[in-house]
């Protein structure tokens, strides 16, 4: 069987992306007897979907986990939800820029991941890990990609257990940025704990049958 995770590349000026970084670290390992594939994703909006389509006919994953990263988050964010929502305030590399379209037309207003969110956290917390569940992966990328995957879920009627995971940025990244005060740096994260994240996501995903009740809910 095959885990597929899926990292964004570098966009705008950055020269690495945490996303891809992590998840070509755990490019063909075998866990639990399923070998990781790893595969990047470009910040558009038309390939990306292009690519995992591809990449679902190849592999037929049992297992697959998107990664993107999240500027000014500080911990890793499990995502629980996908919304039916493409709102781009910016373009993305191939100059699209819908605002306000969905992505699939008539398609739910959201879905649910399909991985045990809440247990993953716990698991990540209790290795020394700074995560938390997330309640919206954005308008953007990251989110079309996980609607997009739980949807063809559903329609396919495929068992795939699907999630998006979100990351810091690395301390590389934080460490070339120039600010005029200390306080504004960004939260960053080491690439060795990112990774060391996704591994502990996909054996938790492989051992849950159901995922925990436990309050790690938001307040507004």
């Amino acid at each position: 069987m095959t885990i597929l995770v899926t990292g964004y590349g570098p966009f705008d000026d950055e020269a690495m992306n945490p996303a891809w970084e992590t998840a070509k670290c755990l490019d063909g390992r075998v866990i639990q007897n399923e070998r990781v594939v790893a595969a990047q994703l470009p910040v558009n909006i038309h390939e990306n979907i292009k690519i995992l389509s591809s990449l679902i006919k190849t592999y037929h994953p049992s297992i697959i986990i998107g990664l993107g990263i999240a500027p000014g988050r500080s911990v890793v964010t499990v995502e629980r939800f996908a919304t039916n929502l493409l709102d781009l305030p910016t373009p993305d590399e191939g100059n699209n820029q819908p605002i306000g379209i969905p992505i699939v037309p008539e398609g739910p207003t959201a879905y649910q991941s399909t991985i045990p969110i809440k247990a993953i956290v716990k698991n990540m917390r209790k290795a020394g890990i700074p995560s938390s569940v997330s309640y919206s992966s954005g308008t953007h990328g990251c989110n079309q990609v996980l609607y997009w995957l739980l949807h063809q879920a559903v329609e396919g009627e495929m068992k795939t257990k699907i999630g998006f995971i979100h990351l810091p940025y690395l301390h590389e990244q934080v460490a070339n940025m120039i600010f005029s005060t200390l306080s504004t740096y960004p939260p960053s994260m080491s690439l060795e704990t990112m990774t060391k994240a996704i591994e502990i996501a996909i054996h938790t995903i492989i051992e849950t049958k159901e995922d925990i009740e436990i309050a790690y809910g938001l307040m507004c």
